[in-house]
């Protein structure tokens, strides 16, 4: 609502500053009468933006669902359908990269075991025994799970997400950790050795614009 009101403040001064060329020329009538149709063309232009906006401005949107209209508990549901959906793809990407490194290590090895299309399912759980906590921050809701372990527990569940292009990278202050692309670059896929929250983190990250951040915190 505050940036409607300064968008239709904006409009109606840039045409009154505009109008007053031919006020001041000394045909006041003929000036009051154009003021009066700009103003009403500038309100017809607010009414058109406000309508083209549909209502959404200023809404927190998931999937095209307005959040602002849902309980805590339809969030949480609406969270949760997130993840099946973000997790049947996770199955996918990793049986597409276990076929690869199957079919090279087939060179070697005669016996390779069987791809499991589950994985990500499975993986996935493994993360979330605990409750989740969601919070949200600026244009962001922070999916927050808690699983046992330390870095190298967190370093080994990044590596089961099979990322790809993985660098390792050092913060000036000390922060340490590894990242790399999943589902063909749809995803950020993060581990730090010590995050904010003073722990070992793992990060999952929209590369798309997708409003939700997974994060697993290890105890």
């Amino acid at each position: 609502m505050a940036k409607q009101t300064l968008r239709r403040s904006n409009i109606l001064e840039h045409l009154i500053i505009g109008n007053r060329a031919s006020i001041r020329s000394g045909d006041m009538k003929k000036g009051r009468i154009s003021a009066a149709v700009l103003l009403l063309v500038a309100y017809l232009l607010v009414q058109y933006a406000e309508c083209k906006n549909n209502g959404t401005e200023g809404h927190f949107l998931v999937d095209g669902i307005d959040v602002e209209k849902l309980s805590d508990d339809e969030v949480r549901d609406l969270l949760d359908a997130e993840d099946v959906k973000f997790t049947g793809q996770l199955d996918i990407w990793i049986g597409k990269q276990s076929l690869k490194e199957r079919h090279r290590i087939k060179r070697v090895a005669p016996i390779v075991a069987r791809v499991a299309w589950m994985a990500g399912r499975a993986l996935y759980r493994s993360l979330s025994h605990k409750v989740p906590h969601i919070t949200r921050s600026g244009g962001r809701m922070t999916k927050q799970y808690f699983k046992n372990g330390g870095y190298w527990s967190a370093r080994r569940d990044f590596n089961r997400f099979k990322p790809t292009g993985v660098t390792q990278f050092r913060g000036r202050t000390g922060q340490k950790g590894y990242t790399g692309k999943i589902l063909d670059g749809k995803y950020q896929l993060t581990v730090r050795k010590k995050s904010s929250f003073g722990r070992p983190t793992l990060e999952i990250r929209s590369n798309t614009g997708g409003k939700v951040v997974r994060k697993v915190r290890y105890e």
